[in-house]
């Protein structure tokens, strides 16, 4: 399950990161692709918590999408069934409004990546999302989308590719230096908005934001 309820440094740093999406300068920022460079740096955690501070702003829903076919994890952090959502979505086998689950934090929605998915990146690649998935969220104010890491799985890169900005997620300490500018060059490559990235600790989820461009 999410933590709900953060300590006040790292409501700060949301609060930072959500004012520099907000202000997304040239392009405005709708659709948010989080990434990381491999496994286990912390994504699931980063796009659900950045999720639940852009919904505090009370103008517009929150959509959170879990685009991770190959190691879903959102249905268990926020305690509901994966059966029934981003998949079935793009395959035309469910009806947008009835494949979005409630969450407890107010204005924010969760889409669950659905059934299993044999071949994700020849899938997202095939799949026209603007009119699948960002056309029916055209009443939510962001959506926030959990992707695969970028190194190693092809459709991380289409996925945010597709979206008006991306966040690279790091974990300190621990990801080598060329692995991130491995999947920074793939990013940059595919003319991904990469509007910086989040550093990712193991006492807290995000202690920092970075700024601007890697």
């Amino acid at each position: 399950m999410v933590t709900f309820a953060l300590p006040p440094e790292l409501v700060d740093q949301y609060a930072k990161a959500r004012q520099l999406i907000a202000d997304g300068q040239p392009r405005k920022i709708k659709t948010l692709a989080v990434v990381s460079a491999t496994h286990g740096e912390g994504t699931t955690t980063v796009a659900a918590q950045l999720a639940i501070s852009l919904a505090s702003d009370p103008k517009l829903p929150v959509l959170l999408v879990d685009a991770n076919f190959r190691k879903p994890d959102l249905h268990t952090r926020f305690q509901v069934s994966q059966d029934s959502g981003l998949s079935d979505l793009l395959l035309g086998e469910g009806d947008f409004a009835a494949l979005v689950k409630p969450t407890p934090v107010k204005d924010l929605v969760l889409m669950t990546s659905g059934k299993g998915i044999l071949d994700p990146a020849e899938f997202i690649k095939m799949i026209d999302l603007e009119e699948k998935l960002l056309g029916p969220a055209v009443n939510f104010g962001y959506i926030v989308m959990d992707c695969p890491p970028v190194n190693t799985c092809p459709e991380a890169i289409t996925l945010a590719s597709r979206s008006d900005g991306a966040i690279l997620v790091v974990k300190a300490g621990e990801t080598r230096r060329e692995v991130v500018l491995e999947a920074r060059q793939r990013l940059v490559q595919a003319e991904v908005n990469l509007l910086g990235a989040v550093l990712n600790k193991r006492k807290y989820h995000i202690p920092e934001f970075v700024y601007g461009k890697l």
